[in-house]
């Protein structure tokens, strides 16, 4: 791996109901959701501050107070509400932040469970847009990545069959600079009455048309995506002893 290359921003997009997972997110959003006594976001948060990210704008939506108190507590968050997230999807919540966030900058998703190299590789990569994908995890509900031969973005689907090939799964953690993101936002812009429910995947992928977007493929990368009460069970019982283990060795190593 190549000398990491700072950072100090970070957006996640968090809006959504989290309705899959019934009763444990019925009143509070996913990202609040508790693995091994603390919640996916609060984990993310002290990840990205191990890597020197020192802000991190959040895309509020359902149960947006949770959000909105945690920002009262720590000094690295802010958050921004998007008012409109019962009938949109997160390409709206990410552009619902573009008068508070500039790039570059790392954008996750809130309901993701990972090991630290996620945030490494990412930074250490030479391209200013990447996307972090891994090997295939057999978890359902993976989002499937396309890329040419050298490894560009190409298409992304929850449909294989909409894919000329499977290259990579989608793990939801990118390095956006400021000009992909302005594009992504104009895109939003062009179909905010055709397609409200666009999603920043297929944001990327149109903006990827016109300019390579490198897809980073870590194999044997420890994380999950939690959506329902199997991924939950998944993510206890498989990828948490994991990012653990990861964890306690990078702090090791940090003496």
């Amino acid at each position: 791996m190549t000398q990491e290359r700072p950072i100090r921003t970070a957006a996640i997009v968090a809006a959504g109901f989290g309705s899959r997972l019934n009763e444990l997110t019925a009143a509070m959003p996913k990202g609040f959701l508790e693995i091994g006594g603390q919640s996916l976001v609060e984990r993310s948060l002290d990840t990205l501050r191990s890597f020197g990210v020192e802000r991190v704008v959040i895309g509020t939506g359902f149960q947006a107070h949770f959000y909105d108190l945690l920002a009262e507590r720590r000094g690295d968050v802010v958050t921004v509400l998007s008012e409109q997230y019962a009938t949109t999807s997160s390409m709206v919540t990410l552009w619902n932040l573009r008068h508070a966030l500039r790039g570059p900058f790392i954008l996750l998703e809130s309901d993701l469970l990972y090991e630290p190299r996620a945030i490494a590789e990412l930074l250490a990569h030479p391209a200013e847009d990447v996307i972090l994908a891994s090997d295939a995890t057999h978890s359902g509900d993976e989002v499937y990545i396309e890329t040419t031969d050298g490894g560009d973005l190409v298409a992304m689907s929850k449909d294989k069959t909409r894919l000329a090939r499977v290259n990579a799964e989608l793990v939801g953690i990118s390095k956006v600079s400021d000009a992909t993101y302005r594009a992504m936002c104009d895109v939003m812009e062009a179909r905010l009455e055709t397609q409200p429910k666009l999603d920043y995947e297929s944001a990327f992928v149109e903006v990827g048309k016109a300019k390579a977007i490198p897809v980073h493929r870590v194999d044997g990368l420890a994380w999950c995506e939690i959506d329902d009460a199997n991924h939950l069970a998944r993510a206890n019982a498989r990828i948490l002893p994991r990012v653990e283990a990861a964890r306690e060795e990078r702090q090791r190593l940090a003496g």
